[in-house]
């Protein structure tokens, strides 16, 4: 467990209104947690021969080695009690039809629909939200190409900059999910270029 999991965690509050850190499946990790700190990890190989292949996952090209974490089989089932304490599962399937689980603010949380294909449909207030984000990544796509192609030309940007300055004014909280998978392929955004704006721009949050 994170060092600062205690205080991200202690303003967390469930479907029930619960603080997380109350809840007696925090109590229980948390004593575990202790117990962990004390285990060598050379140990932990020693107790579990697949420890190699059983902490691991793949999905999506990705592969994922916790092994070489202080976590063993009890930590998995504790973590996944105050998961399922929590509604986290419910939550989950809430936030991909499109309910308001946002308390805060009262609105849905729209990051899937950043990141679905055309064919999903996801409807808030009886409109298909994944509609709007592709309708907007296609003249997004369609503006870039004609920058890099030389049809729109600047005065004093290359074409390759002027195509992030663009990215970089629209939300890039709400939009580079989109754009990373639409264009992970080419060189559009090349991470050099994604972590400072050209000078007089700031991205919105």
């Amino acid at each position: 467990m994170a060092a600062g999991t205690e205080s991200m965690a202690s303003g967390s509050r469930n479907k029930a209104g619960v603080q997380l850190t109350a809840r007696p499946e925090w109590k229980t990790l948390q004593r575990h947690a202790a117990t962990m700190r004390r285990r060598h990890l050379r140990d932990l190989f020693v107790a579990d021969a697949d420890r190699g292949e059983g902490f691991a996952l793949e999905a999506a090209g990705l592969y994922f080695d916790y092994a070489k974490q202080r976590v063993d089989a009890q930590t998995l089932k504790l973590l996944l009690r105050l998961a399922g304490a929590c509604g986290v599962r419910e939550r989950t399937e809430a936030m991909f039809r499109g309910e308001r689980i946002n308390t805060t603010e009262d609105r849905a949380v729209l990051h899937v629909a950043l990141r679905a294909p055309k064919r999903e449909r996801i409807v808030v207030d009886d409109r298909d939200v994944v509609a709007d984000v592709h309708a907007v990544l296609d003249r997004m796509a369609a503006f870039c190409e004609r920058v890099r192609g030389g049809d729109w030309t600047s005065s004093s940007l290359p074409a390759r900059r002027l195509s992030v300055t663009v990215i970089k004014a629209c939300s890039p909280s709400r939009t580079f999910g989109c754009l990373a998978e639409k264009w992970r392929s080419t060189t559009l955004v090349p991470n050099s270029i994604r972590r400072r704006p050209p000078a007089g721009m700031r991205p919105r949050p």
